[in-house]
């Protein structure tokens, strides 16, 4: 689910600002189903804010990424079925900004 906000500002200028919301359902990895290789459950939240000058062929925006810092694996592999795995855990939250030029 997103929501984007869109504000035009009185110098001719743009201010959009994005909040993003994804719910994932346990999910496994292998074609047994086995326990040791699902993905349990999760739910990431990331935002971004971008401003743009009128006429301008450039944006500035900061971002974060997995705001609530949620703890959650991209992937989990069974090597071995029902001894080990191979976890592939998803980033920790994450700022930035970008800039973006357009040619």
């Amino acid at each position: 689910m997103s929501l984007i906000f869109d504000y035009p500002l009185d110098s001719g200028a743009s201010l959009s600002a994005r909040a993003d919301y994804t719910r994932k359902g346990k999910a496994y990895q292998d074609l047994q189903n086995l326990e040791v290789a699902a993905i349990e459950a999760y739910e990431v939240t990331n935002l971004r804010v971008a401003y743009s000058a009128e006429g301008a062929s450039w944006e500035l925006a900061g971002w974060m990424k997995n705001v609530f810092d949620e703890q959650y694996m991209l992937h989990n592999f069974a090597i071995n079925p029902g001894v080990s795995t191979n976890p592939t855990p998803a980033a920790p939250r994450t700022a930035g900004a970008t800039l973006t030029v357009w040619f």
